[in-house]
């Protein structure tokens, strides 16, 4: 025996034959996963790294001449894995990720075998590079003699030479050729770029002078970057420490400090203190202090300790220090060191006031006088109160107040000032000469200063009377005691008979004013004869009062009240006078008797169809606006009262009143024609009065009553054997009309549906069979009888009937036998299930209500019978499989005989009808039995489980799905199915055909399929369920749940705070699937959580006022990696970069920096446009904390606010000044930040005087 073998990559090889096994090639082509075409020897074929597990790389192809089949192998020892050979179909997989940088070839025995025969051929397959592998930073770099170990740190002093080279940045690759040439580059310069740069030699280059008072040191990024396609990179940090040399004068901490001191400070008091330091930080010498310019007079300071303490003690209110608010002193700092560098910085010394002068009133008393009629608001205008206090600032600001029993009538204005101020008193309310005629004030004025002084002046006022008040009616009584308060109007009423001085009311009257303006009178105005007024404002009846001669029911009078003044003062009210009216007349009917014929059943209920009209007089005046002359009526109640009311029209002195129904009067409910009733007439006079009339009506009858059934449908039910004249039923009619013409005895019946076997009597109403019925012929088997109730009325038009129906159902009898149809032989399959119809046969019977039963008379059979659907006359008769039958049992004898027999439901019923009818019929049927294949296969477990690797090869066996089928032959060949592509069978065995991944999907149910008799349409199967779990590897890196942020954090922020947590995720599970946080470089700012992926803060965030760019830099970037805990383990392509930025917090105060210490000098007269006063201020916050606002909070004297306005930073003035009115102002500047910090500083203004005024003349005798 010989063998063919043939070595196939990615395509199949032609096939050539020889005598003994060799390996021969006809070509073999280049693959994604080969980089050569090779022709010949198989040694040397080249495979890139890259390649996937599970690929398959080629086929081995071969043949045995005697057609013995082969099977492939491979000699895998110390392959590990690498590589595998399916030994049917030759296909080489790969079985493990290649890595060249561990070993770069592979030596393979590849086998074919036949029948105890085995040829090998060795072959070498050579792995190609990829660019996996990032270059890597040595981890130890010797330059200029010393080494430094990453991260790199280079110390390098500040007044290095330009182009000086600083370091060498080395790393290697571990891929080979074009992949390992690496290049450099300086990505990032942190604080500041473009002081270092990168020669191509590798050399890190100084190129910009270094300034250690300026950055002490600088953050470099530097990245390897290789050939490769694509290129990979990685980075390394070099920090320059920059190292101090002396090069720096002293440094003030504070430029142009500022300073207060109090008036009369004790020699040696601390004014402040001079810091200052060598500007060489690193070697700093000792300063020492002088002044070098100032009053050295009043002020000296220590030369150690910088301190500025008092020489001299001094007043401000004294000369020369009366216009000064500050002193300038220049002070020196030298270091202590042979070059002796010094600075110098302008300290200013602000003169604090000091609260020794109290505020003081011009005056100790002043007087005044006042009429009682002054304006609230008014002035005293004859008094001239001015305060004075020495002091300035806060010291000379006062505030006023006022004490005594009448300090409620004042107020003083203003009620602060500072220096000199003018006071006006006014007026808070009106005063009354009547409530007092003099008014009394005293007056203070307290500074604000510490301690607080204060003064007082008194004010005397005399208040002068006028008359000033009207006399005023306050109220009345009525004759009754009834008290009226205060009104326009008074109303008071008489009786029309009362007599001549009967009191109508008194009224009362004030006068406010005293003496003769307070005396008052009392009038009516115009006269009035009917009444009279007196001295104590009493009105009284004057003459006879008749009511039926006035012309309306109030009288009008106007009561006035005067003063006794020249001129005096008047007031007026009203009063009406009601005149109460008698009732002294009652209605009277116009008859005491009325009677009226009208007929029932009509609604009389309008004036026009009334009951009647009753006529009425009362004498008495005024109709229905007086209630002795409005009349009203009423039915008296009675037996049938409540079926009438009653109605009226008119007034004056006349009314009608119509009599009405309420609904139809019916007869027959009130059971008499003649119903009498009493109408009564009543006024609304007090007392009433009425009279009451008599009336009778008398109603005819009508017609007005219709017949009706007792029944609105009768039912019956009538045999069709039922004899001529048969009764059926009697029907029923009533008519309420009680006289004999309409009522009961007047009722006939008749019949007016016609053509109907049915007869009803006149008079009684019962109804019978009026000729023979038979139900199987008849064209109807239910009437609907129409009958007729008619009253014997002699005038047709008024004649009245009533209609009912009559339903009758005619009843079959048996007089009929069932008959069969005609029915060939059955046939009835073994699989049919018990239970089943076989066959439905017909059966006729006329008897339509007869129920026809069946019954089989050989019982000894699978088979039963039962009723089927009936159709009107049509029965039927159901076949029904009762057990289960079996073709192999019934062989010998396949087929059943059955004899049905049909009979009527009631058989013991007499039958009427011919003598050869007995109601039953019988029936004989041949049922033949039917062979199926009727026995399915069964799979050994309904549900099946298995595992995979989510890696596995192709063509691996995952399990088997064994079952059976006790059918045999044909009946019994099995073929499996997968509703899946993925996994298919082979025989019983489930065989990967596809990739699968866990992330995709992790498990995959399965509904798998076994069928019998593949080549018959109805092949009987059964199903299970196969799960297959995919398990999971480690092949796939971590990510990032969101793309880098920025997160901003105010500054000052403590250590330990949680700033940010970052999250990432990886689509493996279990151990593969957990991560692990770090930071890609160290910070000595934050600190993360490993498992959480919280970040804090590791020490206190940096002050954006105080920090440099460096440490802002340390605190603004993070770079964030994740790992898995895979095997292997896998990093995060990308790190997650947080950019932080340190929001600012309003720390600082605002400060107008401006030199204010001397006056801003404004000639007088001088062009408001042109004249302003620009201020320098700053904030060291940032952003809305760094915007500064200037305001004018104080103006002193007050007067100053109508000077000046501030338009941004610059001071405006708004109105030209004289100096001859005011002379010098002081302004209180307020800067405020955008956080609400604010500070305050004063300008002076002083008015420069112009020769604007002529000179006068004075002349003396």
């Amino acid at each position: 025996m010989s063998l063919c073998f043939f070595l196939c990559f990615s395509i199949s090889f032609q096939l050539a034959y020889c005598d003994i096994p060799r390996f021969s090639t006809e070509e073999i082509v280049r693959s994604q996963y080969s980089d050569q075409k090779l022709a010949g020897d198989l040694n040397g074929l080249v495979i890139r790294e890259n390649i996937e597990k599970g690929i398959t790389i080629g086929q081995l192809s071969g043949s045995d001449p005697d057609r013995t089949e082969v099977t492939y192998g491979m000699d895998s020892s110390d392959l590990n894995g690498v590589l595998s050979v399916n030994s049917k179909n030759g296909f080489v997989i790969m079985g493990a990720a290649l890595d060249r940088e561990s070993k770069d070839k592979l030596d393979v025995v590849f086998t074919i075998s036949s029948g105890g025969s085995t040829t090998k051929s060795a072959v070498e397959f050579i792995i190609s590079d990829i660019n996996d592998e990032k270059p890597e930073f040595l981890e130890t770099i010797t330059f200029g003699g010393v080494s430094y170990t990453k991260p790199y740190e280079i110390t390098v002093n500040e007044d290095t030479n330009v182009g000086t080279a600083l370091f060498e940045v080395k790393a290697t690759d571990k891929d080979i050729g074009q992949n390992a040439a690496l290049s450099y580059s300086i990505i990032s310069e942190e604080p500041s770029p473009n002081f270092f740069k990168l020669r191509p030699d590798n050399f890190i280059e100084l190129q910009k002078e270094l300034d250690f008072e300026q950055i002490t040191r600088f953050t470099l990024i530097v990245e390897a970057t290789d050939s490769g396609v694509p290129a990979l990179s990685s980075q390394t940090t070099v920090t320059m420490v920059v190292s101090d040399v002396q090069d720096s004068r002293p440094v003030f901490s504070t430029d142009n400090p500022s300073f207060g001191v109090p008036e009369s400070s004790n020699i040696g008091r601390l004014i402040g203190t001079i810091k200052a330091e060598d500007g060489d930080t690193a070697n700093s010498h000792q300063i020492e202090y002088s002044i070098l310019e100032g009053n050295t007079d009043l002020f000296e300071i220590g030369q150690t300790s910088g301190e500025i303490t008092v020489k001299e003690p001094f007043d401000r209110e004294e000369t020369p220090y009366v216009t000064m608010e500050e002193f300038k002193l220049t002070i020196k700092a030298t270091e202590v060191s042979a070059e002796g560098d010094f600075s110098t910085t302008i300290v200013e010394i602000k003169i604090e006031d000091v609260n020794d002068n109290p505020p003081l009133f011009n005056q100790q008393n002043f007087y005044s006088t006042l009429n009682e009629d002054a304006y609230d608001k008014a002035a005293l205008g004859n008094i001239t109160m001015i305060v004075t206090d020495k002091d300035l600032s806060q010291n000379s600001k006062f505030f006023i107040t006022t004490e005594g029993n009448d300090k409620s009538y004042f107020t003083i204005s203003p009620t602060q000032g500072e220096g000199t101020t003018q006071l006006s008193v006014l007026l808070t309310q009106t005063v009354d000469y009547e409530v007092t005629e003099s008014l009394q004030l005293t007056i203070f004025a307290k500074d604000l200063g510490n301690p607080q002084l204060q003064s007082s002046a008194n004010l005397y006022v005399e208040i002068v009377n006028i008359n000033d008040n009207v006399p005023r009616i306050t109220g009345a009584i009525l004759p009754d005691g009834t008290a009226l308060s205060q009104r326009e109007i008074y109303d008071a009423e008489i009786r029309e008979n009362s007599p001549i001085g009967t009191t109508v009311i008194t009224f009362s009257a004030e006068d406010d004013d005293k003496g003769k303006f307070g005396l008052i009178e009392f009038s009516l105005n115009p006269v009035n004869s009917l009444f009279n007024i007196y001295e104590n404002g009493s009105i009284l009846l004057g003459d006879d009062l008749d009511y039926d001669k006035l012309f309306a029911d109030t009288i009008e009078l106007i009561v006035s009240v005067r003063d006794q003044a020249d001129i005096p003062n008047v007031s007026n009210v009203k009063l009406e006078v009601k005149v109460i009216d008698e009732n002294d007349f009652a209605p009277v009917f116009q008859q005491t008797t009325y009677n009226f014929i009208r007929t029932e059943e009509v609604n009389y209920n309008s004036k026009t169809n009334a009951i009647g009209k009753l006529i009425v007089v009362d004498e008495d005046r005024g109709g229905t606006t007086n209630p002795n002359a409005y009349v009203q009526f009423e039915i008296i109640n009675s037996e049938f009262s409540q079926l009438f009311y009653v109605s009226s029209d008119g007034g004056g002195s006349f009314y009608e009143c119509y009599i009405f129904t309420t609904s139809p009067i019916d007869l027959e409910i009130t059971d008499q024609t003649t119903i009498h009733l009493q109408i009564r007439a009543f006024d609304a006079g007090v007392p009433s009065l009425s009279s009451i009339a008599n009336v009778s009506v008398l109603f005819e009858d009508v017609n007005d009553n219709t017949p009706y059934f007792l029944q609105s449908v009768y039912k019956a039910e009538i045999e069709e054997s039922a004899p001529f004249g048969y009764e059926i039923l009697k029907v029923k009619a009533v008519d309420d009309d009680i006289s004999d013409d309409f009522g009961n005895s007047s009722i006939s019946y008749s019949l007016t549906s016609v053509g109907i076997p049915f007869l009803i009597g006149r008079s009684s109403g019962t109804l019978t069979v009026g000729s023979s019925l038979d139900y199987e012929t008849s064209s109807s088997r239910n009437y609907v009888l129409s009958i007729q109730a008619k009253d014997s009325s002699q005038r047709p038009d008024d004649s009245k009937s009533a209609d009912t129906t009559v339903e009758i159902s005619v009843l079959d009898v048996n007089d009929n036998d069932p008959v069969w149809e005609s029915v060939d032989s059955l046939v009835v399959s073994e699989d049919t299930l018990p239970g089943t119809t076989i066959s439905t046969i017909k059966v006729e019977d006329l008897d339509v209500n007869d129920n026809v039963l069946f019954n089989i008379t050989n019982l000894q059979s699978p088979f039963a019978v039962k009723e089927g659907p009936t159709v009107g006359t049509q029965h039927s008769c159901e076949i029904i499989l009762q057990e289960q039958i079996d073709f192999d049992v019934a062989s010998t004898s396949n087929s059943y005989q059955l004899d049905i027999i049909a009979y009527n439901s009631e058989p013991s019923k007499p039958h009427q009808g011919s003598p050869n009818v007995d109601g039953q019929s019988t029936i004989s049927i041949i049922i033949n039995i039917q062979d199926v294949n009727d026995n399915a296969p069964e799979f050994t477990e309904q549900s099946y489980e298995f595992h995979v690797n989510e890696n596995e090869a192709l063509d691996f066996v995952i399990g088997k799905t064994p079952a059976t089928d006790i059918d045999s032959g044909d009946n019994a060949d099995l073929i499996f199915f997968s509703n899946n592509i993925i996994f298919q069978y082979d025989g019983n065995q489930l065989v990967l055909k596809g990739a699968i991944d866990r992330e995709i999907t992790d498990r995959y149910i399965l509904d798998v399929t076994v069928f019998d008799q593949p080549a018959l349409i109805k092949a009987l199967n059964d199903s299970a369920t196969v799960t297959v779990i995919v398990d999971d590897a480690n092949d796939n890196m971590p990510f990032w749940t969101t793309t880098n942020v920025v997160v901003e954090i105010p500054e000052n922020l403590p250590e330990g705070t949680p700033v940010y947590q970052v999250n990432a995720s990886d689509k493996d599970i279990g151990n593969n699937a957990k991560l692990s946080y770090s930071l890609r470089q160290t910070n000595p700012f934050y600190s993360i959580n490993a498992t959480a992926g919280v970040i804090s803060t590791t020490e206190r965030i940096i002050d954006n006022e105080e920090s440099d760019d460096y440490f802002k830099e340390l605190v603004s970037k993070l770079q964030v990696q994740v790992a898995d805990n895979g095997n292997p383990r896998l990093i995060a392509t990308n790190p997650f970069v947080i950019t932080f930025i340190v929001i600012d917090e309003n720390d600082n105060d605002p400060q107008i920096i401006s030199d204010l210490s001397n006056p801003w000098v404004i000639p007088e007269n001088q062009d408001v446009a042109s004249t302003e006063y620009e201020l320098d201020v700053i904030d060291a916050d940032e952003g809305i904390f760094g915007n500064v606002s200037i305001s004018i909070i104080n103006a002193y004297p007050t007067q100053g606010f109508d000077y000046f306005e501030m338009k941004g930073h610059v001071v405006k003035t708004i109105k030209q000044f004289d100096r001859e009115t005011s002379d010098v102002f002081t302004i209180e500047l307020q800067a405020m930040d955008g956080g609400g910090r604010k500070t305050s500083k004063n300008l002076t203004v002083l008015v420069e005087d112009k020769n604007d005024n002529p000179s006068k003349f004075s002349f003396s005798q």
